[in-house]
């Protein structure tokens, strides 16, 4: 378990996500999503989590893995076509 990784997750914490992600930005990320979903069958969904919960840290837990659990919370994969 890195320090630098705990202390990072901890500090942003507090930051309303809107900090991190000016309005504008999200806005150009949602315009982005809605182009791709006509392009294709596939369905998009973006999850912003502002840290890590502490117990995932403490499990070491890698991002790849992280997003893997909020897709299953959030039921991301669970399209018609099963490609979410």
């Amino acid at each position: 378990m890195s320090v630098g990784r705990i202390l990072k997750h901890w500090v942003m914490s507090p930051i309303p996500v809107t900090m991190a992600f000016p309005q504008s930005s999200l806005d150009e990320v949602s315009r982005c999503i809605e182009e791709c979903e006509t392009r294709t069958s596939a369905e998009f969904r973006l999850i912003i989590e502002r840290s890590i919960p502490s117990k995932d840290l403490r499990r070491n837990i890698t991002d790849a893995d992280r997003a893997k659990e909020l897709f299953g919370q959030y039921g991301v994969w669970d399209t018609e076509e099963n490609n979410g």
